[in-house]
C-alpha cells in the first residue's frame, strides 16, 4: 500500500497525538526506565520518535533529512517537540 504525502502527514499527526499524550502523562522518574535487556530509556525512545517525526516533516518541507540534534528534552517538552512544525506544514 502506497500512501500520499497528505495521508502520511495525517497518519503522523495521529501517531504524534497519541504518543504525545502518553509521554506527557509519564512521571519524570519513569522516563529513565529501561526494559529488561533494553539499551535505551523510555525518554530516549520518545525523543527518537519525535525527532524521526521532525525529520519526516523537514524532509517533506525541504526535501532532505534534518541533522540530529545533540540536545535531549524530557517529559512534557518531549511531547511538544514536533507540534509546531506539523501544525504549520502546508502539505
Amino acid at each position: 500500500m502506497t500512501l500520499s504525502p497528505a495521508d502520511l502527514g495525517a497518519r503522523l499527526d495521529r501517531i504524534l497525538a497519541c504518543a504525545g499524550g502518553l509521554v506527557a502523562s509519564v512521571p519524570m522518574p519513569y522516563l529513565e526506565h529501561r526494559s529488561a535487556g533494553g539499551d535505551r530509556s523510555l525518554g530516549d525512545l520518545a525523543f527518537h520518535l519525535f525527532r524521526s517525526a521532525l525529520a519526516f516533516a523537514d524532509g517533506m518541507d525541504l526535501g532532505a533529512r534534518c541533522p540530529r540534534s545533540g540536545s535531549r528534552r524530557r517529559g512534557r517538552r518531549i511531547s511538544r517537540t514536533a507540534t509546531p512544525s506539523r501544525a504549520t506544514a502546508p502539505w
